[in-house]
């Protein structure tokens, strides 16, 4: 019994430190495997001198987020640089033109009410929020901070055979949503992205359950407005400082 156990105590060791060898050869590195390396401006208030730093942490939990889940980069490394300045750096990536858009769209998704009138995709229609809007302005009735992250998908309707990403609302907020496509059938859904329509079309019926957004152009927009979602919208907006692609060693 003694040599037995001591036999699986020695297994057990030899099978940690394989398992730390095997994790350190498959761990990607800029230097050694080339991608993409990104440094990005947090652009804070104008009244104040830097950003909070837990927002700033937060920031970067949402970077770190969409590179894994939204790119596929589980190796990624998202470090600050000084007090507004973060790095994301890409092992084996080389797609500058998604990972340029993932990483600095903001991301705040809005259904607004347009009283009946449907919107061209592209416009920039003014939004308030918990206020009478006047001439010309739209009420923000739900924001990506209602959704339910889990049920955020990028995914091909069989239908259409286009890219779709279905979501659905969380909590007492998803009974708010089907009371509302209830009661304007035949009326305009519009949704838009950082301000710009994205989509808006006739409510057929009440969606009590899971919608989608289409009109969506590629999958890997999809899949980059889904990880926008599920990550939720950056707490601070970022200017691109430079995109820098490095070459395997």
């Amino acid at each position: 019994m003694v040599v037995a156990a001591t036999l699986m105590l020695l297994l057990a060791a030899c099978g940690n430190s394989l398992g730390s060898v095997l994790g350190s050869a498959t761990h990607k590195t800029v230097t050694q495997d080339g991608g993409l390396v990104y440094t990005l401006m947090m652009r804070c208030p104008s009244t104040l001198p830097q950003c909070d730093p837990g927002e700033t942490q937060h920031e970067m939990s949402v970077l770190r987020y969409r590179c894994q889940q939204g790119l596929g980069v589980s190796d990624a490394v998202v470090s600050q640089q000084d007090v507004n300045t973060i790095t994301v750096e890409l092992p084996g990536f080389t797609d500058a033109t998604r990972a340029t858009a993932l990483l600095t769209t903001p991301g705040a998704l809005d259904f607004i009410d347009t009283n009946g009138v449907q919107l061209a995709k592209g416009a920039t229609p003014t939004l308030v929020i918990g206020a009478t809007p006047a001439p010309g302005q739209y009420t923000v009735l739900f924001s990506d901070a209602d959704l339910d992250t889990s049920s955020v998908q990028a995914e091909i309707d069989p239908q259409t055979n286009q890219p779709v990403v279905a979501f659905a609302f969380r909590g007492s907020v998803k009974a708010s949503f089907a009371t509302y496509t209830r009661d304007h059938i035949g009326q305009f859904l519009t949704i838009t992205l950082d301000g710009v329509v994205i989509e808006s079309a006739t409510i057929q019926s009440e969606i009590d359950g899971q919608a989608q957004i289409t009109g969506i152009g590629t999958m890997a927009q999809a899949q980059n407005l889904a990880a926008e979602l599920q990550s939720r919208a950056l707490p601070v907006p970022v200017t691109l400082v430079s995109e820098r692609q490095v070459k395997p060693s």
